[in-house]
């Protein structure tokens, strides 16, 4: 294993910012008006300098966050659409798509 980056610091996008425009990208491409819950998540031996938000939680508090939501959002029937909207984006994506936004991503990140 290597140990080198156990202590190492990384400086990245903010995550929350980046969430946000992709829920707001998701709830566009499946025509939903509901709000989409925003839920990032570090390794736990990740360390931050700052109080997190609530929904900014380690990998094992994950699944006690996600019991924690007990109403359904949206109906199966909306769940499958959903599932065959988004297996016909993913169908239709192809690694120059990818390669694109990549270097969207970096070209804004450079600005």
């Amino acid at each position: 294993m290597d140990t080198a980056n156990l202590d190492s610091k990384s400086q990245f996008m903010n995550p929350l910012r980046q969430n946000y425009k992709h829920c707001l990208a998701v709830k566009s491409f499946l025509g939903i008006k509901e709000s989409i819950e925003s839920l990032v998540v570090f390794h736990d031996k990740a360390t931050f300098k700052t109080a997190m938000p609530k929904n900014v939680i380690m990998l094992s508090a994950m699944t006690d966050y996600i019991n924690g939501f007990t109403e359904p959002k949206f109906s199966k029937a909306q769940l499958v659409e959903f599932n065959v909207l988004l297996s016909m984006r993913e169908e239709g994506t192809t690694a120059e798509d990818y390669k694109m936004h990549i270097q969207q991503v970096k070209a804004r990140r450079a600005g």
